[in-house]
Order: structure tokens, then C-alpha cells, then sequence
């Protein structure tokens, strides 16, 4: 009986087994582009540099959407994360940093700057891969890419309209609601959006069980692009996202125990315009960027009354354009940055009267013109 049912079994899947081995020598590798290198396309084994690529299934299979959360799973760079969403990386030796204007690894959002100085704001909702380059690339990036760049390149949905909704909860009274959608509008337009919410209500617990007070927070988050591809050769996309950090507990440091805590709220708000296109062997791209972070303090300190201690305010204002022209085998690639970033920071008593700030007030303007060449000398060939 057993060998009759073995028998069977390899004859039912037999023809499977063959159609599944027609269809694996008919699929085509696709092979893998980046644009992270020199701010065009080009196959990934090309490069003459290290580049990780997370993927979609990457960011699928990742429980957390917190986009540093994301590189410490899936990449090898260094983060620091801390309770009360405070997070930032570090590529090349350089210490992570989580605040400041001028870092030492550079965060990119579809090729132009993020405009987060907390990277705990940037979520993977909206986001279709990240490329990560290791080494320096000041050259191309200006410099705050002595360390490296991180690449976050978002969903640009041009198939039929697909709509997901998502319900989770887990531990520490946690609970998480998200819905997107994206796709094909008509012939020439496009979109994507996303609307996502979640609460941690309650105080997570560390490694030797004991709970730490003043962790719980929640979040809100946003996201919207349009685009057209208006023409056979021309493309244009508009997008722009935002993140609400609401009632975010800061236990502060372990010696007070749970004595001074702080709250706060963080808004980061931003978005851009992208024009790119193709006039014979060129390919030319226009991006125009603005973002907004601010962020405000309360010390809830027991036994005193709460008031707020702080607030800042950074904001971001840039222009890039490029082309990038096609040769023979190789590509010439020069175009131009400007960036302004304006930080405002204010300090409180408890009496809610004006104090010199913890940080003073600074703005960074930076002009930079880039070109790189990537140069393909010898053409591979198959043996026959």
C-alpha cells in the first residue's frame, strides 16, 4: 500500500514539476538598477562601490516602520535608537546622530536631501526600496556624505489601482491601523497615498522585566504623489508627506527613575516637484524641495508643575538639476545644488518667560556643482 501511494504521488506531480521547471527556464532575470552612485541609472554590478539594496520583500517582511528600525534589520550600518522616537545611523566608523544640520551620512528621499534631522520621523509606508552606498561620496552629495548615503526611493504605482488596509496590535497595549492605495489613474496620471495611525498606550518593559515608566507615544502619519507622464519623453511628479509625533514620553536618564520625565510633540512636514525627461542621449531632471521639522518639549517633573522648556524649528529650502548624457558605453552626469536650512531654537522658564536657549539659533546656505563620469572600457562577452 505504502509503495502504491508513493507511486501515485510522483506520477500527480510529475506534470507539475514539469511545468514548474518550463516556467523557471522561461523566466528572465531582471537585472538590478541603482541610481544611488552617481544620481543615474545603471546596473548594480557596475558600480564601482559597495551598495546594499533592501527590497520590497525586505520592507515586507520588517514588523516595524520605523525607517531606522528597518536599516538595523535588513543592512549593516550602525543606528541609535532611543525610547521617546529619537533615532539616527551612522555609515564608515562616523558616530550615529540623531539631531544637527550637518551629519557626517547623508539621507536621501527619491535623490534629494530628507529634510529630517530625526530620522525616527521617516517611515517605510510609502517607500519602494532604499540603496545604501558605503564610502565617501562628497564629491556628488556635498559634505555630508563623508560617511555615506542612504537613498529612500518611494512608491511610484503605475499598474492598475490596488487598495490595503491594515489592523495590528501587540504588546504594551499597542495597536496599528493603516490604509493605502496607488495606481493608474487614466493613459498620462498616476497617484499614491497613504493614511497610517498607532498607540503605544502603554509602557514598554526591559530586558530583565521590570517595566520603564514614561515610554508610551503615538504617530500619525501621511503621504501623497501625483503624477504624469504627459508626453512620450517627459514625466512630472508631485509628492509630499507628514509625520505627527503626539504625547511621545522621555523617561530621561535611568539615575532619576521616573521622577523627570519629559513629553513632546514632533511635526515634520515635506514634499517636492520632479521634472525629468529625455531629449535624445540626455536625460535632464529638475527637483524643487522644501521641508519643515519643529518640535516642542514639556518637562512633566513630579511634585512641580509642567511647562513647556523648549521648542525648534528647522526648515529646508532646495533646488537640484542634472542631466545625465548617454556616449558610446559611458555616462556623463553634471548638474547643480542649492540648499538652505534655517534652525530656530527657543527656551522657557517655568514661569513660561524667554531664556537663552539650549542651542543658538544657525542657518547652513550651501551652492555645489558635481559631475561624474562613469567610464565602460572593455565590453563583456560570452564564450561560445
Amino acid at each position: 500500500m505504502m509503495v502504491f501511494m508513493v507511486v501515485c504521488l510522483v506520477a500527480a506531480f510529475q506534470p507539475a514539476m514539469a511545468e514548474e521547471k518550463n516556467e523557471k527556464d522561461k523566466t528572465t532575470k531582471i537585472e538590478e538598477m541603482v541610481v544611488t552612485a552617481n544620481r543615474s541609472e545603471i546596473k548594480k554590478e557596475e558600480v564601482p562601490a559597495v551598495i546594499e539594496v533592501i527590497d520590497k520583500l525586505d520592507l515586507d517582511t520588517t514588523v516595524d516602520r520605523n525607517l531606522v528600525r528597518v536599516l538595523k534589520k535588513n543592512s549593516s550600518i550602525d543606528v541609535i535608537d532611543y525610547p521617546g522616537v529619537l533615532s539616527g545611523i551612522s555609515i564608515r566608523g562616523f558616530r550615529p546622530e540623531f539631531s544637527g544640520i550637518t551629519k557626517h551620512s547623508l539621507v536621501l528621499i527619491d535623490g534629494r536631501p530628507a529634510g529630517a534631522t530625526n530620522l525616527a520621523t521617516i517611515l517605510k509606508d510609502n517607500v519602494e526600496r532604499i540603496e545604501i552606498l558605503k564610502g565617501p561620496a562628497s564629491a556628488v552629495y556635498g559634505a555630508e556624505a563623508m560617511g555615506g548615503v542612504v537613498n529612500i526611493i518611494t512608491r511610484k504605482s503605475k499598474g492598475k489601482i490596488k487598495t490595503s488596509l491594515t489592523v495590528g496590535g501587540g504588546s504594551f497595549d499597542t495597536h496599528y491601523e493603516s490604509i493605502s492605495s496607488g495606481g493608474r489613474i487614466t493613459d498620462r496620471f498616476d497617484f499614491d497615498a497613504s493614511v497610517s495611525n498607532k498607540n503605544q498606550n502603554d509602557n514598554f518593559k526591559m530586558g530583565n522585566g521590570d517595566e520603564r515608566a514614561n515610554t508610551s507615544y503615538k504617530e500619525r502619519y501621511g503621504n501623497l504623489r501625483l503624477g504624469s507622464s504627459f508626453t512620450d519623453n517627459w514625466r512630472i511628479d508631485v509628492k509630499g508627506d507628514w509625520y505627527g509625533g503626539r504625547d511621545i514620553m522621555t523617561p530621561g536618564a535611568m539615575y532619576n527613575e521616573d521622577k523627570k520625565p519629559s513629553e513632546k510633540d514632533i511635526d515634520r512636514y515635506g514634499g517636492d516637484i520632479s521634472l525629468k525627461g529625455k531629449i535624445g542621449s540626455h536625460k535632464p531632471l529638475i527637483t524643487l524641495y522644501a521641508s519643515h521639522e519643529d518640535t516642542e518639549y514639556t518637562k512633566r517633573y513630579k511634585g512641580k508643575t509642567h511647562y513647556k522648556s523648549s521648542e525648534s524649528e528647522t526648515e529646508w529650502l532646495g533646488a537640484q538639476i542634472q542631466d545625465c548624457y548617454h556616449f558610446l558605453n559611458h555616462d556623463l552626469t553634471i548638474g547643480a545644488d542649492y540648499q538652505d536650512i534655517d534652525v530656530e531654537s527657543k527656551s522657557y522658564k517655568g514661569d513660561g518667560s524667554r531664556k537663552a536657549p539650549y542651542r543658538p539659533d544657525s542657518e547652513r546656505e550651501n551652492i555645489g556643482i558635481f559631475g561624474d563620469v562613469l567610464m565602460t572600457v572593455f565590453s563583456s562577452f560570452t564564450a561560445l
